[in-house]
């Protein structure tokens, strides 16, 4: 079986503000488990994107609408932080990884 379209909610468990909408251009950006789906509105035409193996949480759109940053929700076991993932919404694909630490409560 192969699927040509991917579509689901992740706004449980932690998820929130995972999904924007670039209403001009036709596309939309969420997230899904730990994938980055942009999806052309009009065609449903998709790009997924895989490059976490965390669950991820939080997009944010920059004000040219260019930049789509991707944040992890939960720290990797390993090294306890949390990427941030950078893409470029025009050619859809990973410009830059960040990390951040995340303090335990």
């Amino acid at each position: 079986m192969h699927p040509t379209l991917v579509n689901g909610y992740d706004g449980f468990g932690g998820v929130h503000d995972n999904l924007v909408w670039n209403q001009q251009d036709g596309w939309v950006a969420y997230t899904l488990h730990n994938k980055v789906i942009f999806e052309t509105v009009k065609t449903r035409e998709q790009t997924i994107l895989c490059d976490s193996a965390s669950q991820l949480s939080t997009v944010a759109l920059s004000y040219d609408k260019r930049l789509l940053a991707v944040g992890e929700g939960r720290p990797h076991s390993r090294t306890g932080n949390s990427l941030i993932y950078l893409y470029d919404t025009v050619d859809r694909k990973l410009l830059q990884r960040y990390t951040f630490h995340q303090r335990g409560v």
